[in-house]
């Protein structure tokens, strides 16, 4: 990554320092960094702190993103394109998409002409020299590249509008006109800078890719001949046969596009929270009316449970789908989960660990187990929410960090529960560990943290000492512990931490293990890092940590 200017740095702090919403900040982020020159952007950004010092930076920075929105939003206009050009697209692209320009692929196809950047946006007052986004524009883009830019979209030639054109499918019209997607040329050297602004608009084929905007990344996305794009990146070539005649789209102008593209999702995004949480249908039982009904329900016979368990499992794949990974929704507030990487025993136990021993109430409630085709299958209660992965980004950071003293008030509770095995660390059951942060999955049990610790490494390297030795020497306190923090296990609804699920790795372990195993499934990603901090506080595990991260190094997720 090249080192940024000391203009960036300091316009980068001022907006991160600033009290704004966490999409407010991305995306003022997002205004320096995608910028064509970074540090022309964040000069034209401290300017206006500086000339509006009577204001405060909030106020400022919020008329900023306002003003960003609406020249933005200048990209997403639908505009009619004249026949004459629309069969000159057709001679270009064939009865195709552009993305499939040259492929040879028949049948039936439904396309739409689309222009790259609006050409209107030349004669829009408010980009106009003295108009009110004129500065901002010229900011993002310099104001050499903004000159480029209304020549191409100038242009009286069929060769040069054609350089504006693409084919697309309805729904990828759609997207890209919203910024949900973003097309560029594909880098002839992966290293070199994305953003590099030399190119060849000559050319009959050229490398391109197109892709999908996180989070919330759009979904339904088709080729004109129907063919599903469910990757997020999809590599495609843009081929014509007369590159003089029939110009190919203007990399230069994507270029452009692409740099909008990121910002136009994050409002989006912006607009969903906007929106508020929606409601979480509530449970159809209660919690003690389910530990009531479990009660009589296991008085019925097992084969006739068993019966009705595999009713359930037809009906759930009917009315909600196929599974869940390993878990099964189905009817009358259940889960069924197959046991294809542990046996089921330590899951099961954990699940009554926690109901008889603490006052937890975001874990499922551990119903019944059957054989079904060889596996062992838990029945266990439905837990309410979305997973935090899918939602963290609508999340307030008031909301974040009620988020992180409710995980921090319940794991607080489950670290109470007793070890009553002969072994010091062990799953629930007082056998080995499944955990998939540990070479090989399966280690233990143990009864010492030495031979826990030397189960972390998988070759030594005398290099690893000097980092390893300030938490490896050190006596640590064992609790149980979930062991899979992971986004996808943390459930949330409307707002809060409502459901703790996935327990087969429960077991008792370090105390540091529940945070360094949590960070490990958010490594890099900052404001998920900072939630996990605030619900362990990391600091008192600053040695274990960078342990632990040197060791990911060696044994890393997908070891």
């Amino acid at each position: 990554m090249p080192q940024t200017s000391k203009a960036v740095d300091a316009a980068v702090a001022a907006i991160l320092s600033a009290d704004l919403t966490p999409t407010e900040h991305q995306l003022l982020h997002d205004l320096v960094l995608d910028a064509v020159d970074s540090d022309h952007i964040a000069r034209y950004i401290l300017e206006l702190i500086e000339q509006n010092s009577n204001e405060s930076i909030e106020n400022v920075l919020r008329t900023l993103k306002r003003d960003w929105r609406r020249l933005a939003s200048k990209l997403t206009g639908v505009f009619e394109v004249p026949p004459r050009l629309q069969a000159l697209l057709r001679l270009r692209d064939g009865p195709h998409c552009t993305l499939l320009a040259g492929s040879g692929i028949s049948g039936p196809q439904q396309t739409e002409p689309v222009y790259i950047i609006p050409p209107a946006i030349c004669d829009d007052p408010d980009l106009a020299y003295e108009g009110s986004l004129h500065s901002l524009l010229e900011a993002f883009l310099t104001p050499s590249k903004v000159s480029k830019m209304r020549n191409l979209l100038r242009s009286d030639s069929d060769e040069g509008a054609l350089k504006n054109l693409l084919s697309l499918s309805p729904s990828i019209h759609s997207a890209f006109r919203n910024g949900h997607v973003g097309i560029r040329k594909v880098p002839g050297n992966m290293a070199q800078d994305w953003y590099k602004e030399d190119e060849d608009e000559d050319a009959a084929k050229t490398g391109h890719l197109i892709t999908r905007h996180n989070p919330e990344a759009c979904a339904g996305l088709q080729a004109s001949d129907g063919t599903p794009f469910n990757s997020p990146i999809i590599f495609f070539t843009l081929h014509t046969n007369d590159p003089v005649r029939f110009c190919p789209p203007s990399d230069f102008l994507l270029r452009i596009h692409f740099r909008f593209s990121g910002s136009l999702h994050l409002f989006y995004i912006e607009d969903l929270i906007a929106q508020g949480w929606s409601r979480c249908a509530p449970a159809l039982l209660s919690r003690n009316a389910q530990c009531v009904f479990r009660k009589l329900w296991l008085f019925v016979p097992k084969f006739a449970r068993v019966w009705c368990y595999r009713g359930l499992l037809k009906a759930g794949r009917y009315f909600y789908g196929g599974p869940e990974g390993l878990a099964q929704r189905v009817p009358l507030g259940l889960y069924l989960k197959r046991c294809l990487r542990s046996d089921g025993r330590n899951e099961s136990n954990a699940l009554k660990l926690v109901e008889r021993h603490t006052s937890v109430r975001v874990a499922p409630l551990f119903i019944d187990t059957f054989q079904h085709n060889g596996e062992l299958v838990i029945v266990m209660t439905r837990v309410r929410g979305q997973q935090l992965g899918k939602v963290f980004h609508l999340m307030s950071y008031p909301e974040r960090d009620q988020f992180a003293d409710d995980l921090a008030a319940n794991i607080s509770q489950i670290r109470r529960i007793q070890n009553h095995s002969p072994y010091m660390f062990a799953d629930t059951t007082g056998g080995p560990m499944l955990d998939y942060r540990i070479p090989g999955d399966l280690v233990g049990p143990f009864n010492s943290e030495a031979d826990f610790n030397s189960s972390m490494i998988m070759s030594p390297e005398p290099e690893l000492e000097a980092i390893l030795s300030p938490a490896y020497s050190r006596k640590h306190r064992v609790f149980f512990t979930h062991s899979d923090l992971h986004c996808a296990n943390l459930l949330v609804c409307e707002g809060r931490l409502s459901g703790i699920v996935d327990w087969e790795c429960a077991a008792f372990k370090p105390e540091y293990w529940e945070y360094t195993k949590a960070i490990y499934s958010v490594w890099n990603k900052k404001p998920e890092e900072a939630m996990f901090n605030r619900a362990f506080g990391g600091k008192a595990y600053k040695d274990e940590l960078a342990a632990e991260k040197a060791l990911w190094d060696i044994t890393p997720p997908w070891a």
